[in-house]
């Protein structure tokens, strides 16, 4: 996996969030959050997994809407930031340091598995998903980001990459590993990198242009993808 023993590091884990999630970065974080909901809707009482859970951002808002929710990750600092978001909001999420290719669950353990900004670092996203899907009951769901996107161009400014899909390598992941493809919702055709360095305020222009061309290009623009699958 790119990037696993700089994402382990103590000082990853303390500047992660402020570094993705602050000034743009905070419409990032809400789009993210908007999809994922938009995609499971109602998980009130749902058993849900998020595997590569990171600082426990979608954990905690996801057992803040009633679902029972473990966060598996291999970073232990990742973890115990999480630990401390669900402690400040009084959520029981378990958060438990593990591998994704293999999780420490039976099968059908649950009713929703998730990995958010994973599938970028995989060397191997078939047996990801097959294991992700193997401990679901049903829905498994991640996104990619795209091969034909202006994520192209910013990829080639990052240290380590990004790993780009395009629609048919989708389509292949999927049917190695066994699932269907039943959904997918297409977002921001600006690349994530954009929105964290322009202030909040200015960003906001830039996801109105961003909405905009949605509208006009939709699955052809967006330079990420957020896909359901089922067994």
């Amino acid at each position: 996996m790119k990037g696993r023993e700089w994402y382990q590091q103590d000082e990853t884990a303390e500047e992660y969030d402020d570094w993705r999630f602050s000034r743009g970065g905070e419409l990032v974080d809400e789009g993210e959050k908007e999809a994922l909901f938009e995609l499971v809707e109602d998980i009130d009482g749902s058993r849900v997994l998020e595997v590569a859970c990171g600082t426990g951002r979608f954990a905690v808002e996801l057992a803040e809407s009633g679902a029972d929710v473990t966060g598996v990750d291999i970073s232990k600092p990742m973890l115990m930031k999480g630990v401390g978001k669900a402690r400040e909001r009084g959520l029981g999420v378990e958060f438990l340091r593990g591998d994704a290719k293999r999780l420490p669950f039976p099968d059908d353990t649950f009713d929703l598995v998730l990995g958010m900004r994973f599938f970028h670092l995989v060397d191997e996203p078939v047996e990801y998903l097959s294991e992700m899907a193997r401990v679901s009951k049903g829905r498994v769901v991640f996104d990619t980001f795209n091969k034909e996107s202006a994520r192209v161009v910013y990829n080639r400014f990052l240290p380590m990459g990004s790993r780009l899909y395009s629609e048919e390598d989708v389509d292949e992941v999927v049917e190695g590993a066994g699932v269907e493809l039943v959904e997918r919702r297409d977002d921001f055709v600006v690349p994530f990198g954009l929105y964290r360095v322009t202030p909040k305020v200015l960003a906001k222009g830039i996801r109105g242009i961003d909405d905009a061309a949605q509208s006009v290009g939709g699955e052809k623009l967006s330079s990420v993808t957020y896909w359901m699958v089922e067994k």
